[in-house]
């Protein structure tokens, strides 16, 4: 169904930063909404262009620049906002204004907005939750990712009963085979054996977290005979801190350097043993080939991901303990098949729900014609 010019459908998300988990989302998106629309319809908001439009074959424009910005919104028929968590004030409030005002300039110019398996929150400042409640009175479609993110709106005070409960966007791409994680694994030198992987990520003064980090992961080595490989989800900052914490490890362990994409990224989650993440995306790449995971919290989403899934947590960043840690991973090595089964179960409903996303966006493409 081709609806009109390039950029009829413009798609705005963290997208273009190089972080793998949202380059993930954009990827599920494109594939759920090419089909109705088709690709010369879409243009993409995006922090790196060139990057974006190389690795999507997608148009791209510079998220930043005012003139730009406006002109892509003049020119589409419908915004698809998301996925991922981008209205909460807990990175800044700056980035939450940021999001605001396209949605807003959207709205004034009369263009339909569909709000795409979003994440909601954590929005702190009072005034900050009257603005993300006064805006999203005004879209035409909302989707969520989790029931958490359908609470928060309710909390500020959004009375739409037809807001559609789905899921992230990534559980409705196909998963990949074992062949490609395998082969990055004897890239980097892992031996054979079981594979523990590793995605973190700094958090304030985590200085305390990061040696009881490197002590957990030795002991998943020296006792759980599991091979430790840090795989990077946001090249650089999570490539630096996995670093840090393999810098004071006494066992070896494994970085990955290079930036995966989300197919190879699943695929090397695929072939693992266990995911210990602090990173949302990575515990949503291992839930969706049915690898069980423990969870390290920075924020809501994750306790919120991890209690859907029925999984505990490893701790939190904040409070990290090694020794808790490590009886929930050694309870997940020792029942590994029944905690993979729950998971291919529950990434198959899921899966399922993800789907629901394309067909509402047909549903709006066609109110839209």
């Amino acid at each position: 169904m081709d609806i009109g010019h390039s950029g009829s459908v413009l798609l705005s998300g963290y997208y273009g930063f190089h972080n793998t988990g949202d380059e993930a989302i954009l990827q599920a998106v494109l594939e759920s909404i090419r089909p109705v629309c088709g690709t010369d319809s879409i243009a993409i908001l995006s922090h790196d262009p060139e990057d974006t439009t190389e690795k999507f074959g997608i148009r791209s424009i510079y998220c930043f620049s005012p003139l730009k910005l406006l002109g892509a919104l003049m020119r589409c028929k419908v915004l698809v906002f998301g996925g991922g968590s981008l209205l909460q004030d807990r990175t800044s409030t700056r980035s939450l204004l940021y999001y605001l005002f396209i949605l807003r300039a959207a709205v004034f110019l009369r263009k339909k907005v569909m709000i795409f398996a979003n994440g909601i929150g954590p929005v702190v400042d009072r005034k900050n939750r009257s603005r993300v409640k006064r805006v999203l009175e005004k879209v035409e479609l909302i989707t969520l990712r989790d029931e958490k993110s359908l609470g928060e709106l309710r909390d500020m005070g959004l009375e739409r009963d037809d807001i559609v409960l789905t899921a992230d966007p990534v559980f409705s791409m196909e998963r990949p085979s074992d062949e490609s994680g395998r082969e990055i694994q004897k890239r980097i030198g892992v031996p054979d054996g079981p594979v523990v992987l590793v995605s973190t990520r700094s958090w304030g003064d985590d200085s305390d977290y990061i040696r009881d980090m490197a002590a957990l992961c030795d002991r998943l080595h020296s006792q759980l005979g599991l091979h430790v490989v840090f795989a990077p989800l946001h090249t650089p900052n999570d490539l630096e801190h996995s670093r840090k914490i393999l810098e004071k490890m006494t066992a070896p362990a494994y970085l990955l350097t290079e930036e995966l994409d989300a197919n190879r990224y699943m695929s090397l989650c695929a072939c693992a043993e266990l995911v210990l993440a602090v990173r949302l995306h990575a515990l949503i790449f291992a839930a969706a080939t049915g690898t069980p995971f423990a969870g390290i919290s920075y924020d809501p989403k994750i306790n919120e991901f991890v209690r859907a899934l029925g999984l505990s947590l490893a701790g939190e960043i904040g409070s990290f303990d090694a020794e808790a840690a490590f009886g929930v991973i050694k309870d997940l090595t020792v029942n590994r098949d029944e905690y993979a089964k729950k998971l291919s179960d529950s990434a198959e409903e899921m899966k399922k729900a993800a789907e629901m996303n394309t067909e509402l966006f047909k549903r709006l493409i066609t109110q839209q014609e």
